[in-house]
């Protein structure tokens, strides 16, 4: 990869830069990984245009990441993706892309005007229903060699679900050695202060994996809690630092 795409412990689910700016509070001035901030955009809620470049910030150990979900039935998803990165401005860093198995055109546009940005790819249960069998979804990966920078597997789609992480070391395992020398893997999917056990076991396998949480760090209220959001990270950066 031409790309530097360093590895990253993230939480999604930002609104304000001051959200941020208490969770890089909790984020080591030297660290194997970067911070990656997550903020959820799709074509019916895009923020004021003013809005999402406030979230992110210039801080060195941020990775700004929009999460965009393009909707089933958006008709242009390009131009939805497109006028959020635009907003997301000059510290955004790329975009998740949340969709089974995105058009290969779409992406080929982004790289095009956005040719440093780092993109993320997530494979939830939809996109391994789709193809059918792990064999066949990893023949589907090549087609995104060189558009895509990670690999996220996340079952949960943002819900906090846990996931099976034997299954999970097993498909991580598999897209490491098939496309390892293109994608960085990241892992997703029940995440949170209190359910990190599993990546203790991953972090010794994989030193380099980024992790995400969303679900895990909600209050009832579906807004982040602060205060599991810092001691998720506190938790999360102690693993990797250590290893």
């Amino acid at each position: 990869m031409s790309r530097e795409a360093p590895p990253y412990i993230g939480a999604t689910g930002f609104t304000t830069g001051s959200e941020v700016a208490q969770a890089l509070a909790a984020v080591p001035n030297h660290s194997t990984h970067r911070l990656m901030v997550g903020v959820l955009v799709g074509y019916t809620r895009l923020p004021p245009p003013n809005q999402l470049s406030q979230i992110f910030s210039p801080d060195k150990r941020a990775l700004n990441l929009i999460h965009y979900c393009i909707g089933e039935d958006e008709q242009t998803p390009l131009n939805g993706v497109m006028e959020a990165r635009e907003m997301g401005g000059q510290h955004c860093h790329g975009t998740q892309i949340n969709h089974p198995w995105p058009e290969v055109e779409m992406l080929k546009v982004y790289r095009t005007v956005y040719p440093e940005d780092l993109l993320v790819m997530q494979i939830s249960r939809a996109a391994i229903t789709e193809t059918g069998s792990m064999n066949k979804l990893l023949y589907k990966l090549t087609k995104y060699h060189k558009l895509f920078d990670y690999v996220l597997v996340d079952f949960s789609r943002g819900r906090g679900l846990p996931f099976d992480s034997d299954a999970t070391v097993e498909r991580l395992g598999a897209i490491n050695i098939s496309h390892g020398q293109y994608f960085q893997l990241v892992v997703a999917g029940g995440l949170g202060p209190d359910t990190l056990e599993p990546i203790e076991r991953m972090a010794q396998l994989w030193p380099t994996l980024s992790i995400d949480a969303e679900g895990q760090l909600r209050n009832p209220q579906n807004q982040l809690d602060m205060t599991k959001v810092t001691a998720y990270l506190q938790r999360a950066f102690r693993i990797f630092d250590e290893e």
